[in-house]
């Protein structure tokens, strides 16, 4: 009896704590999948409008990108890090060094209580790269 209860127990806690662990490391992946897109489509969108000198090609493809609930921020930095277009609708404090010390990647930082996948991509004006898009 008591051998029965302990490989019970054993398959329950395996239970309990495998599967919710595949389903998270499944999730992370599902959102590194949306980011990357909106931020290669982000990116693209707004050095076209730069490269041919029409904003509303960027105000368009940024439109595009506020749709997604899941965008906690979007903010496109010059290459010396100024802020060129910014929608942060829940006003975090965006720390532009640290978000251009990451990975191009997702990562996964914390930003005010909430766990935030943070990616960068670079985008280019006439062939020569002109700042970057931040997109969490």
């Amino acid at each position: 009896m008591f051998i029965a209860s302990t490989v019970l127990l054993l398959v329950a806690i395996f239970i309990l704590t495998y599967y919710p662990w595949v389903q998270k490391k499944q999730a992370h992946h599902a959102i590194e999948i949306v980011n990357h897109g909106i931020i290669k489509t982000v990116a693209f969108g707004v050095g076209i409008g730069l490269e041919k000198g029409d904003f509303g090609i960027v105000s368009n493809t940024l439109d595009f990108a506020k749709r997604d609930t899941g965008i906690v921020y979007i903010l496109a930095v010059d290459m010396d890090g100024v802020p060129i277009a910014e929608y942060n609708p829940r006003s975090l404090a965006l720390d532009v060094p640290f978000l251009l010390s990451l990975k191009p990647e997702n990562d996964v930082v914390p930003f005010s209580g909430i766990l935030v996948h943070a990616a960068s991509q670079t985008f280019s004006c006439e062939g020569i790269p002109s700042g970057y898009i931040m997109v969490g």
